[in-house]
């Protein structure tokens, strides 16, 4: 087992520098920010200076104003095509790596969860006979202590009968001395060093409808939720129908397409 996944890391090893001298050396990844990526960075935020200082107040702004638009449009395609070229082998040479090992690691992450399961399973059976085997003991014990009281009390009975009224008291106080102590055998379960149980407690919800409101609905992340939910039955029904504590509007939105 151990030889095969020794095999396994070197073959992946090899691969990966295989890989790495076919994409990188033979390519430019050497990564560098060029000159000529540096002066297009420096039109752009010209750009943005430019385009936050406009104002539309007439037509003539207003025609600029979309014109600048198509020109961010275009100055972005440009700035990313440059970025994608500089990290796409980076983003190849790691889904080529993350191929090889996430296999292998969700196997190790189902099998710890399969094992984990077994081991509660066996704890909770090895608890259950641990509280009959304490539960038998009590009755045990508690039977022992019935039985020496009934002979005590036939031996008192016998006294009384007999007038020996000093032997019965001694017999009384002994009656109310008798303890049987309750044995029971350590737990079985072997201790395994760097292995623990972890009680917590969770919540089993068994009906979302009944959960009061205010559990959760000061979450951000419930709130985001329940907007998307909205917005795509908004767009769906085109705000046709009513809901609740919502309104459908419709929102403007300029959209700039590149010729």
């Amino acid at each position: 087992m151990f030889f095969w996944g020794l095999c396994r890391f070197i073959t992946i090893e090899k691969g990966i520098n295989k890989m790495i001298n076919e994409e990188l050396t033979k390519q430019e990844l050497q990564v560098e920010i060029t000159k000529e990526a540096i002066s297009k960075f420096e039109s752009a935020n010209l750009l943005v200076e430019t385009i936050l200082e406009l104002e539309i107040k007439n037509n003539d702004q207003y025609r600029s104003c979309g014109d600048l638009l198509k020109q961010v449009k275009l100055v972005f395609k440009a700035i990313d095509e440059e970025r994608k070229s500089l990290t796409k082998p980076i983003d190849k040479i790691k889904s080529w790596v993350m191929d090889q090992y996430k296999p292998v690691l969700d196997k190790l992450s189902q099998v710890e969860v399969i094992q984990k399961k077994a081991m509660l399973v066996f704890q909770r059976e090895q608890e259950r006979k641990q509280i009959e085997e304490e539960r038998k003991a009590i009755v045990k014990a508690n039977t022992e202590e019935k039985r020496k009281r009934k002979i005590i009390e036939e031996r008192i009975k016998k006294a009384e009968e007999k007038g020996n009224y000093g032997k019965t008291e001694a017999l009384k106080e002994s009656a109310e001395d008798i303890y049987v102590p309750v044995i029971v055998t350590a737990s079985k379960l072997e201790k395994i060093k760097g292995i623990s149980t972890i009680k917590k407690w969770v919540a089993k919800i068994e009906d979302f409808s009944k959960v009061p409101a205010h559990f959760y609905i000061e979450d951000e992340k419930v709130q985001s939720a329940i907007q998307a939910l909205m917005n795509r039955y908004a767009v769906a029904t085109k705000g046709a129908l009513k809901v609740d504590g919502v309104v459908f509007d419709k929102e403007e939105i300029i959209s700039s397409r590149l010729r």
